[in-house]
């Protein structure tokens, strides 16, 4: 079987679930109802959940280098900022994220966790960002490329120079507004589901992720009464 491609493991877990549902509508081999409805039987019986989620997650106390990073595993560096150069902070490691947070708890930032033998770096690709949008021939060797997740990079390898830049103008402009990982999140979303990357879409999506909504499902039929 061909191995599964996804823009991040909730996207895949939330695909997966869809799919487990969809076969679920097959009558059970003995019991003759629905594998769907023998399910919603056994829920209804099923103890209610904790009303707070567990957080998996370690805290630990690191000193922030001079240029305002702390690196984990001797080879990921993970950036607060320039104005916490020196000072304690607080890694909140999970599976997926690294939270940045100050000596009172305060959040700073949050990175997606990097993980891999080779050093990486959060701030690389954002520094050569800017330089990028107006020098796209360095795209092929840059960080900002290495950064990015596989269908975001393979469809940007894809463009000619002005439409490079035009993406890639995108990606700063929205970082500022909702900071790096939810811009990087808006962008896999809109590629998913629309096979391109339009910048109104990215705009919107981007907001809905910042303010805690759910993200827009482009396959919902859409409502042209309401418009």
């Amino acid at each position: 079987m061909p191995v599964p491609r996804a823009w991040s493991y909730d996207t895949f877990n939330a695909q997966l679930f869809e799919r487990c549902m969809a076969m679920a509508s097959k009558e059970h081999y003995r019991k003759g109802e629905s594998e769907a409805l023998l399910f919603e039987h056994d829920r209804a019986r099923l103890l209610a959940l904790p009303a707070k989620a567990f957080d998996v997650v370690t805290y630990k106390r690191m000193k922030a280098d001079k240029y305002g990073a702390v690196t984990l595993q001797g080879r990921h560096r993970y950036l607060a900022g320039i104005e916490h150069a020196g000072r304690e902070t607080v890694v909140g490691l999970r599976a997926l994220d690294v939270d940045l947070l100050d000596a009172k708890g305060g959040e700073i930032i949050a990175h997606e966790r990097a993980y891999g033998d080779g050093p990486s770096s959060s701030e690389e690709a954002i520094q050569q960002l800017e330089a990028l949008c107006c020098k796209a021939n360095a795209w092929p060797n840059s960080q900002v490329r290495d950064a990015l997740p596989d269908p975001l990079r393979d469809f940007l390898d894809q463009q000619d120079r002005i439409s490079l830049q035009g993406h890639l103008r995108t990606l700063p402009r929205t970082s500022r507004e909702t900071g790096w990982e939810t811009a990087l999140a808006a962008m896999g979303g809109v590629l998913e589901a629309t096979g391109t990357l339009e910048r109104a879409s990215i705009d919107l999506q981007a907001a809905r992720l910042a303010s805690g909504s759910e993200p827009i499902r482009y396959d919902d039929e859409i409502d042209l009464g309401r418009i």
